[in-house]
C-alpha cells in the first residue's frame, strides 16, 4: 500500500515534469503558404466594340497560393489558376499573380492579373485583371484560408477581334461547398 507521502511526492515530480516540457515547447510553426480554391458564379458582359454587347451566365473554378501572410494584418503574394466558361460556349485557362491588400482583417482586397486563353472558335490569347473583396480567412493551423466575397474582373482579348469582357461574380468557397457532401458521409457512416 501506498502512503500518502510518496503519493504527494509522484504528484509532484510528475507537475515538474509537466511544467518543464510546456517551459520548453516551442510554438508552432505557421506555414510558408495558404491556399485557397472556389467556385465562381455570375454575369459577363462581352462585346467586340463596347463591354455591354451581350449578358451571358459566368461560371468558373479559381485557386491561388499565398506567400508571405504571418498574420490578418500582413499583405500575401503569389500564383493564382482558373478555368471559367461564358455560357457554356467556350473555355478559357488563366495563370498569373495574386496580390492580398490587408485593408481591413477580415474584409482584405485581393488583386489577380495575367494572360488567359479562351478556347472558342479557334484560340484568342488574352490579358485580365480582377479584384476580390470579401472573406479572406488567415489559418494559424492549416494551409487551407477559406474565402468569400465578390469579384470584379476585366478581360482585353489579344486578337484581332480584341474581344472585351467585364465579369461580376460571387467567389464561393469550395471547402463549405463541400460541407453537405460531408455531413452526408458521415451520416451513414
Amino acid at each position: 500500500m501506498l502512503r500518502p507521502v510518496s503519493i504527494r511526492l509522484g504528484s509532484r515530480l510528475l507537475a515538474a515534469l509537466l511544467m518543464s516540457s510546456l517551459a520548453r515547447a516551442q510554438p508552432r510553426e505557421l506555414p510558408p503558404w495558404q491556399g485557397n480554391g472556389g467556385l465562381q458564379i455570375g454575369v459577363a458582359s462581352q462585346g467586340r466594340g463596347a463591354f455591354w454587347d451581350e449578358m451571358l451566365f459566368y461560371g468558373g473554378l479559381r485557386g491561388d497560393l499565398l506567400w508571405g501572410r504571418r498574420d490578418p494584418f500582413t499583405w500575401g503574394y503569389g500564383p493564382m489558376v482558373g478555368v471559367s466558361t461564358n455560357h457554356f460556349r467556350d473555355v478559357s485557362l488563366a495563370a498569373g499573380a495574386s496580390v492580398l491588400v490587408p485593408v481591413s482583417e477580415y474584409l482584405p482586397l485581393v488583386f489577380q492579373g495575367g494572360p488567359y486563353l479562351r478556347l472558342y472558335e479557334g484560340t484568342h490569347p488574352g490579358l485580365l485583371g480582377a479584384m476580390f473583396w470579401g472573406s479572406r480567412s488567415f489559418n494559424y493551423h492549416g494551409r487551407y484560408g477559406m474565402a468569400g466575397g465578390l469579384s470584379l474582373e476585366a478581360r482585353l482579348g489579344l486578337t484581332g477581334d480584341r474581344e472585351r469582357t467585364l465579369i461580376l461574380a460571387a467567389h464561393l468557397d469550395a471547402q463549405v461547398l463541400m460541407l453537405p457532401f460531408l455531413f452526408l458521409v458521415n451520416a451513414f457512416r
